[in-house]
């Protein structure tokens, strides 16, 4: 191979070379030409990562799993945006992800981010500021930078451009998203919108999806198309989820949408769903506990599709009128101290009236945990003398009723609930779920049931 004297012939012979071999390729090029050909996207895009072509479209939905490399196609596509004022007609930039803190730390300064990937001499200059802030780059174009979680910073703006991060976890997507930024597109002759994100099944992303070939061109892509990932990694991720249903997520970088056995659907959770501070007064809160492996259905282990088991701790509470609100979930994977401290805190955070934990399946366990921590916490045990289906079909007939509003998004607590179907192991943040709302609104109604039942009634 010659020594490139141009970096349109270098770009020429690079095509259908791994990265390695264009890494090896740079140490014949003189300085001048190792720099152009080290800060430009198209020498390091692959195929699937070039935007599309045509001013037809509105959106470019990236929808692919962890680590396909979505944060450097959000960026090298930014960046070039920036410099290309007159294509803009005058219009902004808006550059936006879930909360400020992740744009900024991985959108702006992050290693595959805007500053990093942007040439020498056409690096923006960055303005933090509290909860927003401004990218300037040398030709003059803005970007003001936002943060989903404040979807009413969203509106009212004039763009050209918009890159949006991880849609699928937004808390308020149809506020933020399809209310606030997508009305923003109407500067310039194209203009247009990025998404990058790893799937989750929420209205407004299947309404994209649905939107394909209509004015939203999408890229699916999995985890093994970015050759460059640490191998360690990616077989943790793979121990981790591979062959689940969240790792076709995660992985697969698919949009699975609800399953039709399932006793909830997207449409009855967002149906009942209000804004964080919009709920009524609460009379009683509780903080819900599921610890990781107390199921009651040990045969349907196997079916487990949600990777490795959690420790499920919800917080809910309930209006005078009898009307459920979910209002924190706080599952996590850890040892009983760790997620004991976790359902303490919340307790106190929230004045909650009980720790709630089963009894015939980790209850006594439970109790043991949050005692030690404190044990001033008053602890309730529930009971299980319904199968996992007859406990939950009256908390999914709640939401059918109206009488459950989750404040705000929980994005993978929804997945479960969306996903689960009767007969196969019941998930723990679901579980930990249905323990609350059993509690709150169900618990003396179902006992009465069941005696009734016990006696033939």
């Amino acid at each position: 191979m010659s020594t490139p004297v141009h970096l349109s012939e270098s770009l020429e012979l690079l095509e259908g070379l791994t990265w390695e071999e264009k890494e090896a390729f740079i140490g014949e090029m003189t300085d001048e030409e190792a720099i152009a050909f080290l800060f430009d996207a198209d020498v390091w895009r692959r195929p699937d990562q070039h935007p599309p072509t045509g001013t037809w479209w509105l959106v470019w939905l990236v929808m692919a799993g962890r680590g396909w490399g979505k944060t450097f196609a959000g960026a090298t596509l930014t960046n070039e945006r920036g410099m290309q004022k007159e294509s803009l007609g005058g219009g902004d930039i808006i550059v936006v992800g879930r909360t400020y803190d992740e744009v900024r730390k991985i959108q702006i300064e992050g290693p595959s981010g805007i500053l990093k990937m942007a040439a020498p001499g056409q690096t923006p200059e960055w303005m933090p500021g509290n909860g927003r802030g401004l990218l300037v780059w040398p030709s003059g174009v803005r970007g003001i930078v936002l943060s989903a979680d404040k979807p009413e910073t969203c509106e009212g703006w004039n763009a050209a451009f918009i890159w949006a991060d991880e849609l699928g976890k937004w808390q308020y997507p149809e506020a933020a998203w399809k209310k606030g930024l997508q009305l923003c597109l109407r500067i310039g002759p194209h203009p247009h919108a990025c998404v990058t994100t790893t799937p989750t099944p929420h209205e407004t992303m299947c309404e994209l999806e649905d939107r394909e070939g209509d004015d939203v061109v999408i890229t699916r892509g999995t985890t093994y198309a970015n050759r460059m990932l640490s191998p360690r990694w990616l077989a943790a991720i793979e121990r981790l989820y591979k062959g689940t249903r969240l790792g076709e997520q995660m992985i697969g970088g698919k949009l699975l949408r609800d399953n039709p056995r399932a006793l909830w659907s997207s449409e009855l959770i967002e149906g009942g769903r209000v804004k964080p501070g919009a709920y009524p007064t609460l009379v009683r809160i509780v903080v819900a506990i599921d610890p990781a492996g107390s199921t009651d259905d040990k045969k349907h282990q196997s079916n487990m599709e949600d990777g490795p088991s959690e420790t499920g701790i919800v917080v809910a509470g309930v209006d005078a009128r009898g009307h459920a609100y979910p209002l924190e979930d706080l599952s996590l994977t850890a040892k009983p101290d760790e997620w004991g401290r976790v359902a303490v805190a919340a307790y106190h955070r929230w004045q909650a009236d009980a720790i709630v934990g089963e009894v015939n399946y980790g209850g006594d366990m439970v109790e043991h945990v949050i005692r030690v921590i404190d044990k001033n916490v008053n602890f309730e045990k529930v009971h299980a003398t319904r199968g996992k289906l007859l406990r939950a079909e009256p908390v999914a007939a709640l939401y059918e009723q109206g009488r459950a509003h989750h404040v705000g998004h929980f994005p993978v607590l929804e997945l479960q609930m969306v996903k689960w179907q009767p007969g196969l192991k019941s998930p723990d943040r679901l579980d930990a779920l249905v323990w609350a709302l059993y509690e709150l609104i169900l618990k003396d109604d179902v006992e009465e049931l069941d005696a009734a039942s016990a006696y033939g009634a």
